[in-house]
């Protein structure tokens, strides 16, 4: 299972492509925090890479 969020389906990683070596397979497409010294709120949003649809892809069933 996945560690991080309790999934219970394994994934086989080794069919993959020395093309995807290098990325995270973890994403965050926003965070928020409270700053530490001014403390207004900050958010940061980030797009899915584009790499992404053809990595993924590769594990749907």
């Amino acid at each position: 299972g996945d560690q991080l969020y309790g999934a219970t389906r394994e994934i086989d990683l080794r069919p993959l492509t020395s093309d995807y070596t290098t990325l995270i397979a973890l994403h965050a497409w926003k965070l928020e925090f409270q700053h530490p010294v001014r403390y207004d709120t900050q958010v940061i949003n980030a797009p899915l890479p584009s790499e992404w649809p053809k990595f993924a892809g590769q594990f749907l069933l």
